[in-house]
């Protein structure tokens, strides 16, 4: 998809107004913590997945440290006889920064989110997956192989 700055910040200015809608599916935590030293963690990878019996457009908006660095669309295969998935290409660096990813499913006003924030360091795959009732929800993977080979961020970049 091609994106100019205005329509992710545009993006971003509604994501704040229209509030959010919480963590992603029953008892999911919004944010990705083990506690540690501190540091902040890292998002090696995100991946959208469909397990629905209807086509899904997932919409993925990702900030690091409150500032928009990716906006894409993904729109889904029914995951009827078998789950569809694309990994969201990565645009944020695999940086050790706050980064908080917001999604939204077809064209519903609310966003979900999650967090990766002050895990102690360590690094996250993350997978936002729409069950076969329709709603979203979160699976973490810490320290997946991803992480060595995901580049981090440098200070120009941040």
């Amino acid at each position: 998809m091609n994106t100019t700055r205005r329509g992710v910040l545009a993006a971003a200015g509604g994501v704040g107004a229209a509030g959010l809608a919480g963590c992603l599916g029953e008892g999911a935590a919004n944010q990705a913590e083990v506690g540690g030293d501190g540091s902040d963690s890292r998002l090696a990878y995100l991946r959208v997945a469909n397990e629905d019996a209807v086509d899904h457009t997932v919409h993925v908006l990702v900030q690091r440290n409150g500032e928009p660095v990716h906006w894409s669309d993904h729109e889904l295969d029914d995951g009827d006889r078998e789950m569809t998935s694309e990994t969201v290409e990565q645009s944020w660096t695999g940086s050790a920064d706050e980064i908080t990813v917001y999604l939204r499913l077809d064209d519903e006003d609310e966003w979900e989110s999650f967090d990766i924030a002050d895990g102690g360091g360590d690094c996250f795959g993350a997978m936002a997956k729409v069950d076969a009732e329709g709603e979203f929800g979160v699976w973490f993977q810490q320290n997946p192989p991803a992480c060595e080979t995901t580049p981090t961020a440098t200070p120009e970049e941040r």
